[in-house]
């Protein structure tokens, strides 16, 4: 007690003059880690009207500290994106407010609204919970919940009850209409609806609904505590890097769901297009501070921030100027016997300027993180091939009859719709996940690396960041030195304070680091890699990009990131879908993305006859009639619309739309490779020449024959589109 007494104090403020700075406590030793609902419980207080309230708050982690001065204020129904390079203090900020260690504030004061529930994306997901995904994601839909517990109780009441007790018949039934009455209004009838809604946005199939959490690999628990999060629905959603796991339309699903939040959102990423969709205020952490951007688009914060700089810098020029030009009278006169007085009288005004003056502006300090892979060791030329295999994690395989060979070179990259198998091939290439048959085949002198989707989670959170990087190093190379490893995690941006800090203080984006700084110090010929972008801010795509440009081995890539993969030189497609991997020689093209597009559903709701019907569009569809509400039509006379397609009829249309694409797609490119080889056939010098005609006419053959056989589903599609 004083202890206590003696390291805290009150501080004077318009919301609550009672409440006290928890600084001084935060600094005092602990000896089991904090309860974030404990915490946020503790900094309730009067924030006359605001959701959140930061004073002058130093925040730390350690003997770090990250941020200095900060002034906060969130109000309701504000939408807040947090941006700025890796380590600055982003996540930082987001921990300090929902009391999570290491983080602390060291001085300052932080208030939350007294009522609001907060939530936040916890990082250990859904570990350790044996629930079905639907359980799970409605456990925390408090007020149904308990709505629902009142309900069953009534019931149960009732049931037990002596119908000839009128009186408390009549009572126990009325309690059952009230509770009838709170759980409709709470939802409760909706939930199911509800629940399906957010799963399937976020990439679930009907199927994984019963499945058990355990089921899942990681990024995937992860969706499922995000979709519990969002359900459930807090005054302040909290998010950090809430894309990392998702692919393409999961990550526009989102940005819509959030951009109509009901409650007050704060947003830590570095994903724009989100940015742009969801928030509508933007707050940049920044040489230790954070400037406010409110009411500004990400847009026009990137304009204003420009601006602001210009004008910052014209300012300290101007007060430069002016100290210039006393300090010039005071060398020239102040001497002077008869000037001495006006000399003393500029010192002063030039030490009033001194203190007055604002910082030298130094601009957007953007570390760029360079990432250099070593030499791929010499190998054969077929470096791996699998052999009629089959594999998945089951009892039964999801992807079988895959035949494909990856030779010296290549550059894959694999498509294929969501939860097609496309992680799941990396695995069984890598020889992690052991084939149901077929055959597996390493060629002589192969050094395979693998980076997971999940590696950087995977590191071990409680060991120093250097040490981990060094000891798989000297996994490869027993003579690798402290100073290679250092020099390697400092390029990354990993050095001083951050190197010597153990994994889980570190951000999300600096744990990505630290898996790619292992990664950098061992050889590999072929590199495969899932996701690899997923939790790297810009700065350290860019420089894996560039690393993989150079890079001189084989790569085989999953990412939904469509520039990412359309950088890295393309050789080859894998395409997985329907139970099958199919390797083509060829480009990218604008089909391959056209999954993602497909697979963000959007809903359209209309009333009939006092019922709201909702039907399911794709964005690129007209969206339909809802079902029992016919077309009218356009004037008197005019045709009458076609018949309402049942639901089986639309999935056929949509998949057959898909599909024409995409063979249109490959027609094309198929029309390209071609003409280059009948021009060379009917160059002159060619004409007569028969070992030179052969082999290009062999090559026109099977163009003209894989372009007769795609006319002929596209005529067959075409049969589907017309009816």
């Amino acid at each position: 007690i004083a202890w206590i007494a003696a390291n805290t104090y009150t501080r004077r403020n318009p919301w609550n003059a009672d409440v006290q700075c928890m600084a001084a406590v935060a600094d005092q030793p602990q000896t089991k880690p904090r309860d974030p609902t404990a915490f946020m419980d503790s900094v309730r207080g009067n924030t006359l009207g605001a959701a959140l309230v930061l004073e002058e708050a130093d925040i730390s982690v350690g003997s770090n500290q990250l941020l200095e001065g900060v002034n906060f204020k969130i109000m309701p129904n504000e939408r807040w994106g947090i941006v700025g390079p890796n380590g600055t203090g982003k996540s930082t900020l987001l921990k300090a407010i929902t009391g999570q260690d290491p983080v602390k504030l060291a001085s300052g004061r932080l208030v939350l609204h007294p009522t609001f529930r907060v939530g936040y994306l916890e990082q250990k997901g859904v570990s350790g919970s044996t629930a079905t995904v639907r359980e799970e994601v409605a456990s925390r839909m408090d007020r149904v919940q308990k709505a629902k517990a009142a309900l069953e109780e009534a019931e149960a009441r009732i049931m037990e009850m002596n119908p000839d007790d009128v009186d408390a018949m009549t009572d126990a039934l009325n309690v059952l209409a009230d509770a009838q009455s709170e759980f409709e209004l709470a939802g409760g009838y909706d939930v199911d609806a509800k629940v399906a809604r957010v799963l399937k946005g976020l990439g679930f199939k009907e199927e994984d609904y019963d499945r058990s959490c355990t089921s899942f690999s990681g990024g995937w628990q992860m969706r499922i505590a995000l979709a519990r999060l969002l359900l459930s629905e807090p005054e302040l959603l909290i998010l950090d890097e809430p894309t990392n796991h998702l692919d393409a339309a999961a990550k526009k699903w989102i940005a819509e769901y959030l951009s109509q939040y009901k409650g007050t959102v704060l947003i830590v990423s570095h994903d724009e297009n989100l940015l742009r969709r969801a928030t509508s205020s933007i707050a940049e952490v920044r040489n230790k501070k954070l400037d406010l951007y409110k009411s500004r688009s990400f847009d026009q914060w990137g304009v204003e921030r420009e601006e602001r700089e210009a004008r910052a810098i014209a300012l300290w020029e101007r007060q430069e100027e002016e100290i210039a030009r006393l300090q010039t009278f005071v060398d020239k006169y102040g001497a002077s016997a008869t000037k001495a007085s006006a000399a003393q009288s500029r010192v002063k005004m030039i030490e009033k300027l001194r203190a007055e003056q604002i910082e030298k502006p130094t601009g957007v300090k953007t570390f760029r993180p360079k990432l250099n892979l070593p030499p791929p060791p010499p190998c054969y030329e077929e470096q791996l091939e699998l052999t009629d295999a089959a594999f998945g994690w089951g009892e039964k395989p999801i992807v079988t009859g895959v035949s494909l060979r990856i030779d010296k070179g290549f550059r894959i990259v694999v498509r294929g719709p969501n939860g097609a198998g496309k992680s799941t091939m990396l695995r069984a290439l890598s020889g992690d996940l052991p084939l149901k048959s077929g055959k597996r085949r390493e060629g002589e002198g192969l050094k395979l690396g693998f980076f997971q989707q999940d590696l950087a989670q995977e590191l071990p959170q409680d060991k120093i960041a250097v040490d981990v990087v060094q000891m798989a190093g000297l996994e490869h190379n027993p003579l690798l030195t402290a100073r290679e490893t250092r020099t390697t995690m400092g390029a990354l941006g990993l050095s001083g304070d951050k190197s010597i800090r153990e994994i889980g203080y570190l951000s999300g984006g600096e744990k990505a680091r630290v898996a790619l700084a292992r990664f950098a110090l061992v050889p590999h010929n072929l590199l495969l890699l899932d996701e690899p972008s997923n939790h790297l801010d810009i700065e350290t795509v860019e420089s894996l990009t560039d690393a993989l440009k150079s890079f001189k081995g084989a790569v085989v890539v999953v990412s939904h990131d469509r520039n990412f993969c359309e950088s890295l030189g393309c050789t080859h497609v894998i395409t997985v879908e329907d139970g099958k991997a199919v390797m083509e020689e060829r480009e990218l093209t604008d089909a391959d993305w056209l999954e993602d597009d497909m697979s963000a559903q959007a809903q359209e709701c209309v009333e009939i006859d006092g019922e709201e019907i909702c039907v399911d569009i794709g964005p690129a569809l007209a969206k339909p009639n809802p079902p029992g509400l016919a077309a009218k039509p356009a004037h008197p006379g005019a045709e009458a619309p076609k018949p309402e397609l049942t639901g089986e009829q639309k999935k056929e249309r949509i998949n057959a739309e898909r599909q024409m694409r995409k063979l249109e797609n490959r027609f094309e490119s198929l029309e390209k490779k071609l003409a280059p080889i009948q021009e060379e056939m009917a160059l002159p010098a060619n004409a007569s020449n028969l070992e030179k005609l052969l082999p290009l006419q062999q090559k026109v053959d099977k163009l003209e024959a894989d372009m007769a056989a795609i006319l002929e589903e596209m005529e067959e599609l075409d049969q589907i589109l017309a009816a």
